[in-house]
């Protein structure tokens, strides 16, 4: 078991006046605040009982719990769940390569005492000890399981593998354009989301929310590319033979693969550029 002290004030965002107000519920140290948070139900009662929000409560328990592992101290339980480990269950199942390029990401952009995440051999160790531990603390419904941090980006069902497939040798370029866009659009919500994760943790803070802190937001003003490539034009029709002509535009990289499919080291290489830039949304 963890050696680390079981005072509440150890978790971040237990200050003395909710600490004052857990002693009231009967909760005087992280043993019982486990005990008392293991399911969504008594979570919710308990939060209305101490005037605190549930999803606060519950990431309280979620530092707890994690911090039943030996040298998991307060600050790697909120490093783990800000990188996706919800529970000692997730820790036991996670891959040790993946997590720690997230955990070492988020230690450079969170204020902790660590300046980077865990080393290999520490994520082994949490991983093996935690493999042993109960999962006892129940997972809210709406708290989804982060794939990328588990071995094969297995999902809910540890049984069921994600599957991936090589793309092929030559690619519809606006289906290439589309899914560029989209990563960037998906990345831009992960930005915005961090910070909105650091306001919200700022505004919870006892020690901090007199003092008007704002969190850092960040953009991407603008995205360019340049692909180098060789493309085809494509011609479709439907089989009964009515209807226009659709033409499509197929490229395919210029790179190793390409060379020795093709067993040529002759070709007319084309450039196409495009940049992504962010617009004001339509006025109503």
């Amino acid at each position: 078991m963890n050696t680390i002290t079981d005072k509440l004030t150890k978790i971040k965002g237990i200050g003395k006046n909710v600490e004052n107000r857990l002693l009231s519920n009967e909760i005087s140290d992280l043993v019982s605040l486990r005990k008392k948070t293991q399911k969504p139900e008594e979570r919710n009662k308990l939060a209305q009982e101490i005037n605190v929000q549930a999803q606060t409560l519950y990431r309280w328990s979620k530092q707890a719990d994690l911090m039943r592992v030996d040298g998991i101290d307060t600050d790697w339980a909120e490093l783990l769940i800000r990188a996706g480990v919800r529970n000692v269950g997730d820790l036991a199942e996670i891959d040790e390569v993946s997590l720690k390029k997230l955990l070492d990401v988020y230690s450079k952009n969170y204020s902790i005492d660590y300046d980077e995440g865990p080393d290999l051999e520490k994520l082994k160790g949490w991983k093996l000890e935690a493999s042993k531990l109960e999962n006892t603390l129940q997972l809210e419904p709406d708290d989804p399981r982060l794939d990328l941090i588990f071995k094969n980006g297995e999902k809910g069902d540890s049984k069921k593998k994600t599957s991936y497939k090589e793309s092929s040798l030559f690619g519809d370029l606006s289906d290439i354009i589309t899914n560029i866009g989209r990563g960037i659009a998906e990345a831009q919500v992960e930005l915005d989301r961090g910070s909105l994760e650091v306001q919200k943790a700022l505004d919870e803070d006892d020690d901090f929310a007199g003092y008007g802190l704002q969190a850092n937001w960040y953009v991407m003003p603008e995205t360019t590319f340049t692909l180098k490539m060789e493309y085809t034009v494509v011609e479709e029709k439907e089989s009964e033979g009515s209807g226009p002509f659709n033409k499509k535009v197929f490229i395919s990289p210029i790179n190793a693969k390409y060379q020795n499919y093709f067993k040529s080291t002759e070709s007319t290489e084309s450039e196409f550029k495009f940049k992504i830039v962010p617009v004001p949304p339509p006025t109503e």
